[in-house]
């Protein structure tokens, strides 16, 4: 519980506090490309391009200054800035004596934007370890951008420990590798692909046996000689994410302006609560109230300020929630410094998410499966 609260305040810290905090699921279609030994070589170059992925890897460390290296950022806040001593490294350093070497490149859509996790390298002479670096990035207006989005630290371990040629059996769901097949059968389904959580709790128990880390991982090396493999492939992953932008308030105070845009008769309109939520470039604006009747009869009603279609997938899932729970239930249901009895419920601790917070996807589920569960939040 104090390891789940403690990542649910990092998480607070990331996105900022004054919204809420859920997580959801989804499964998106993925290229995985290993790069090969005549195209992975990156060199010093005067130009910093934004243009592709394989650009922005080059630009990351070759760099010259954190004024460079912050406009790489699509969120400048997120930029952490370098001492002097290495950007006089890379400016006194033979171009030929060190280079950004490709490992792979994983692309996929995410609410509408062209996203990518690139991996690679960097060897400088005369220094014995290289620098492993993961970049995910997002294409805005053409160009590309170092976005650091809260929730992909399981993501961003396993695509940085794992052998590329190991990565390409498993993106694609098939290997003739005993071992390898082992974790497929664990992490895959047909519906979803590769559950990128899952894996991760594999490469914590493969990391604790030296031959399978060795052999799987690039704990002491790049060689996947011994494991047949292709170099661009296709697959699924299933991963978990936060909500960038959604917000549940209550109100304390009456809206008239808002009343007003609800109000259709003489029945008075007392508003309870709203969630707002941004997704995928579009916004949802939901309103519980309750409307009085000329008899004093109090019924609970909402309605929708938007007029955007709901895709099927977490957007419809937390307007369903909202629209046919009480809004109470996202304040229980979400982790808090003391422990409260709801905690100890079925209800809570089957819609937990990879960190601890809530899962709405997971409680769309239950809610779905099994209403019994919610016989004291429904609206």
């Amino acid at each position: 519980m104090k390891q789940h609260i403690l990542l649910f305040a990092i998480l607070l810290s990331v996105i900022g506090q004054a919204q809420n905090v859920f997580e959801f699921s989804t499964s998106n279609e993925v290229i995985f490309k290993m790069y090969s030994e005549t195209e992975n070589k990156l060199r010093k170059n005067k130009d910093f391009s934004l243009t592709t992925p394989e650009e922005i890897a080059r630009s990351y460390f070759f760099a010259t200054s954190n004024q460079i290296l912050s406009s790489l950022y699509l969120d400048k806040e997120k930029f952490a800035a370098k001492d002097e001593a290495h950007f006089k490294k890379v400016r006194n350093t033979d171009a030929n004596d060190m280079y950004v070497q490709l490992l792979h490149k994983t692309t996929y859509g995410f609410q509408g934007n062209e996203m990518c996790y690139i991996m690679f390298i960097a060897r400088v002479k005369g220094v014995n370890f290289p620098f492993p670096t993961l970049l995910d990035l997002i294409k805005i207006d053409g160009n590309w951008k170092i976005q650091r989005r809260a929730n992909q630290q399981k993501i961003s371990d396993c695509l940085m420990m794992f052998k590329p040629c190991v990565l390409s059996n498993l993106i694609e769901g098939e290997s003739i590798d005993k071992d390898i097949k082992e974790i497929i059968a664990k992490t895959t389904s047909k519906e979803t692909g590769l559950d990128f959580d899952k894996l991760f709790d594999e490469l914590v128990l493969i990391q604790n046996n030296e031959k399978l880390s060795s052999k799987l991982t690039m704990s002491q090396n790049l060689d996947c000689s011994g494991i047949e493999h292709k170099t661009s492939v296709k697959g699924k992953n299933y991963t978990t994410n936060i909500y960038e932008n959604v917000r549940i308030n209550t109100f304390k105070e009456q809206d008239e302006l808002l009343i007003s845009k609800i109000k259709k008769n003489n029945d008075s309109i007392v508003l309870t609560s709203k969630l707002d939520l941004e997704y995928s470039k579009k916004q949802y604006q939901l309103v519980k109230y309750d409307r009085i009747e000329g008899n004093g009869e109090s019924i609970k009603e909402t309605v929708r300020l938007d007029n955007n279609i709901v895709p099927e997938g977490p957007a419809k899932e937390l307007l369903i929630l909202f629209e046919n729970l009480d809004t109470k239930i996202f304040k229980d249901l979400s982790p808090t410094m003391n422990e409260t009895p709801i905690m100890n419920s079925a209800l809570y601790k089957e819609s937990r998410g990879v960190y601890g917070v809530l899962n709405i996807s997971k409680l769309y589920n239950l809610f779905r499966t099994n209403k019994d569960l919610f016989t004291n939040y429904i609206y």
